[in-house]
């Protein structure tokens, strides 16, 4: 059975989308019950054990990898990211399949991490609380999308039609 937009056809939701989604949502309840049950005298213990923070008080080289894990303490922007994935990842597994959203997983976290190391490196980003969660990967699939479908039409803020382009290099230069 089809399912309809206000933008027309929507196809519905490959189940590898379906279970990234759920699998970010149960890990980022999992996260809230372990931040306030178990680092419940300190809530920023649980970040600064997991989350990038590169001061060196607190710095573990565990924590490059194990900061995309961590999503933050504000529920709406984490169901916001979902939000973004929802609309922009299904495309990007049409286009590449459930390889191609893999690969992309994989050169943002590596692209993003280098990056992050260099400009920590030099001086150009402030060491504390680099938590990133699944944030990188949500502009890179944006970035993708728009670059993938120039021509689309996005209702920015779901008011403003704007043309995919516009988002993919706006969001891209601002990262």
């Amino acid at each position: 059975m089809s399912q309809q937009t206000l933008g027309g056809y929507r196809p519905p939701l490959p189940p590898f989308v379906k279970r990234v989604m759920v699998s970010l949502l149960g890990l980022y309840i999992l996260e809230l019950i372990i931040s306030r049950w178990f680092f419940s005298n300190s809530i920023n213990k649980f970040y600064d054990l997991l989350a990038w923070n590169a001061a060196p008080e607190v710095f573990q080289l565990w924590q490059p990898f194990t900061c995309y894990l961590v999503q933050g303490k504000d529920p709406i922007f984490f169901l916001i990211e979902l939000l973004m994935i929802y609309f922009f990842i299904p495309p990007v597994q049409t286009a590449y399949g459930k390889k191609g959203v893999i690969r992309l997983v994989i050169t943002t976290i590596a692209v993003t991490t280098i990056v992050t190391a260099l400009f920590l490196i030099i001086g150009a980003t402030y060491p504390a609380g680099l938590a990133m969660g699944i944030g990188p990967f949500v502009t890179a699939s944006i970035v993708f999308f728009g670059l993938h479908r120039p021509n689309a039409v996005i209702n920015l803020y779901f008011v403003l039609p704007i043309r995919a382009e516009w988002i993919a290099w706006g969001s891209g230069l601002l990262a």
